[in-house]
């Protein structure tokens, strides 16, 4: 069975390197899908959720599971995926009470005096707490 070699790696460490047999990833123009033989590729990606079908010893695909991803850079050649992130995280090790008080505190932020807040990173704030908290509610 052909499968693709996937790599998140973060500037402290290679979070996952794992075989797959897909994988779903939000970019620039939206939602996408690779499969094995994926042409060559590259692409930015949103703050948000990566889906991979990992394939497991029986060489078969098992169940799909979900990483929290920081944005970044996705780059496809010859069934190889590198995926390059601030951060990323397993959605087995996401805190929901963290990613919770997260959100509220960028959302407090948000409230406060336009003029000593950096928008930019309280809006970047929210979105990951919101990303996270949308992972970890997916799996209730």
């Amino acid at each position: 069975m052909d499968s693709l070699r996937l790599i998140i790696r973060t500037p402290e460490k290679d979070v996952l390197e794992q075989e797959c047999a897909k994988i779903i990833a939000h970019g620039e123009a939206g939602y996408f899908t690779l499969l094995p033989r994926h042409t060559r590729f590259m692409s930015t990606l949103h703050i948000s959720r990566i889906v991979i079908e990992p394939i497991g010893k029986s060489k078969r695909p098992e169940k799909e599971i979900t990483f929290f991803i920081a944005g970044g850079i996705l780059y496809v050649e010859k069934n190889k995926v590198l995926i390059l992130t601030r951060s990323s995280e397993h959605e087995a090790d996401i805190d929901s009470t963290r990613a919770l008080e997260a959100k509220e505190r960028a959302e407090k932020r948000l409230q406060e005096d336009k003029e000593k807040v950096d928008l930019d990173r309280a809006l970047a704030a929210l979105e990951r707490a919101s990303a996270r908290l949308s992972i970890v509610q997916g799996r209730a």
